[in-house]
């Protein structure tokens, strides 16, 4: 376990400006884990339309939304986000922080419902909106199964609820993983060379086509090396189709009757955006809607590509309870 001795201060990079008045500090969670998290106001210039809770995806930290929460600011929204267990700044599960590792995503859903109980609620306007991508869209759609009494809206960006494998199918990845968990080798790596965060090229990315953007990502990377995270192990692999194994039960999802709006990426080369379509109408409140042409990271594509989330979002959060 790597419990953080540092600051939570934001990693400062040129061309990612920090929005203003943020403050940055950690949630203390059972067994010496520490989560980074940062919180900001509605400006004063703006009519208070609540807060966000934004959940990241994988291997993402708070630096990376810094944009995007200017954007929810210029929206009337305060802004809570967390860089979860296992990345960015905070507590990584092995000492080996480039492995990507969790043993049950319960423990995500748990740790973004001590944020809402003991930060968010007493201190941050509401209602309560989640933000979740990828990865975050997963735990999001958990967290709203488990504690739906507390969000009233959630916008899922390019959800995780299905992944893309080109050499094998999902069965048998899950069951790989699942029998690397029984053996004892869960945190083990199932690929023979580790992919090099510092070493990601623009031209061999799958998230985006914005070149501006990706390398701003890597700029941070660079500038602050413990932000930097690796592929994911036979645990998270579990863990994460045991998550999504949930989304496969009609009884699970109807239970979720929060107002959700899926925004997909047309162009998603990681999750399979079909599920989504199977998914969202056995949502009792949710509506797809689908980005054309867009990569993974919407938020993080070119500016066209964000102006139609940003769209599909204003109408989504406009529209009467």
């Amino acid at each position: 376990m790597d419990i953080p001795q540092y600051s939570a201060d934001p990693v400062i990079v040129e061309g990612n400006d920090v929005p203003p008045d943020g403050t940055f500090d950690w949630l203390e969670r059972p067994g010496d884990i520490r989560l980074r998290y940062a919180l900001w106001p509605v400006p004063a210039s703006q009519t208070e339309r609540g807060t966000v809770v934004i959940v990241p995806g994988r291997i993402e930290f708070i630096e990376k939304y810094f944009e995007t929460i200017s954007e929810l600011q210029e929206r009337g929204f305060a802004i809570t986000i967390l860089d979860l267990r296992g990345q960015g700044l905070s507590s990584r599960e092995l000492s080996n922080r480039l492995k990507g590792h969790i043993t049950d995503f319960q423990s995500y859903v748990d740790d973004l419902h001590a944020l809402v109980s003991d930060v968010v609620l007493p201190n941050m306007p509401q209602p309560l909106t989640l933000l979740g991508h990828s990865m975050g869209g997963t735990i999001s759609l958990c967290y709203l199964h488990d504690h739906s009494d507390v969000i009233e809206r959630a916008v899922l960006s390019a959800p995780m609820t299905g992944i893309k494998l080109p050499l094998m199918t999902p069965f048998i990845t899950s069951w790989l993983a699942s029998l690397a968990v029984r053996l004892g080798v869960r945190t083990l790596v199932p690929i023979t060379t580790q992919w090099v965060p510092l070493k990601a090229t623009f031209k061999k990315n799958l998230v985006t086509r914005d070149e501006a953007r990706f390398d701003r990502f890597l700029t941070l990377l660079r500038t602050e090396p413990l932000l930097a995270l690796g592929p994911p192990t036979f645990g998270w692999i579990n863990a994460a189709y045991r998550a999504m194994a949930n989304f496969s039960q009609p009884s699970y999802l109807t239970q979720i009757k929060t107002p959700i709006l899926i925004a997909g990426a047309g162009n998603d080369r990681l999750i399979d955006s079909a599920t989504h379509h199977v998914l969202a109408p056995m949502l009792p409140m949710a509506q797809l809607e689908e980005i054309a042409n867009c990569e993974h990271e919407i938020l993080m594509e070119r500016d066209e590509m964000r102006r139609a989330f940003w769209a599909h979002f204003d109408q989504f959060v406009n529209a009467p309870a």
